[in-house]
């Protein structure tokens, strides 16, 4: 699967050199929410942010481009489960999980501009993502922490319980405003489970992906 990944991201740096000498790059600041949420579990709200190099294939109104981005991106869950707290055997915990990501989305895509004050894109391509830190603990409750005192959950994320990589596909479809402003909506699915272990938590990361990029 390391081979993999390093296949795509030699693919996917060739291709952004190979067109930074043929064209000129475009350049954004981006922040914008991730709602994830694997199948089996509850909505987690994240944030991403970074960076955005573009480049425009034509000359057009109506031209292919192609973007990638260099995000610090948090992805995460949250899921109910019954405890016995105090005697009371129906009380409801809540199992969370937050993970943070270096991630690389690449999207090849078709702009329409009517004007040079607007116009529409939509834009499809891979993603790379490599775990930097996160934690996975239990809420009574009240909504104290009792992972450490209860329940043996790793302290560490990575490396005990999730993978470290991730890759996946990523769409998006937004509009470009004044030449300066892009808004978009994404969606993100991950091609793997993310624990290493998937008889507890058998989760694929699915997220909705709301952004703003400020294009210099």
């Amino acid at each position: 699967m390391q081979k993999r990944l390093a296949l795509i991201a030699t693919f996917s740096i060739t291709c952004v050199l190979a067109l930074s000498a043929q064209s000129s790059p475009y350049w954004g600041a981006t922040l914008g929410l991730n709602l994830s949420k694997p199948k089996i579990s509850n909505l987690h709200t994240g944030f991403r942010l970074g960076g955005l190099i573009g480049y425009d294939l034509s000359s057009h109104d109506h031209r292919p481009y192609l973007e990638a981005e260099l995000l610090l991106s948090e992805k995460g869950w949250n899921d109910k489960t019954g405890m016995n707290t105090e005697g009371n055997s129906d009380a409801i915990g809540t199992y969370y999980c937050h993970a943070y990501y270096l991630e690389v989305p690449l999207r090849f895509g078709w702009k329409w501009a009517p004007s040079d004050r607007f116009a529409l894109k939509v834009g499809l391509g891979p993603y790379l993502a490599y775990g930097l830190w996160g934690k996975m603990g239990l809420k009574d409750p009240n909504g104290d922490d009792v992972s450490k005192d209860e329940y043996d959950i790793p302290k560490h994320l990575f490396g005990n319980i999730y993978r470290r990589f991730d890759w996946g596909l990523g769409g998006k479809v937004g509009m470009e405003l004044r030449g300066h402003w892009s808004i978009d909506l994404g969606y993100e699915a991950s091609f793997l489970r993310s624990e290493k272990h998937t008889t507890i938590f058998p989760h694929k990361d699915r997220s909705w992906v709301i952004s703003a990029t400020y294009i210099f």
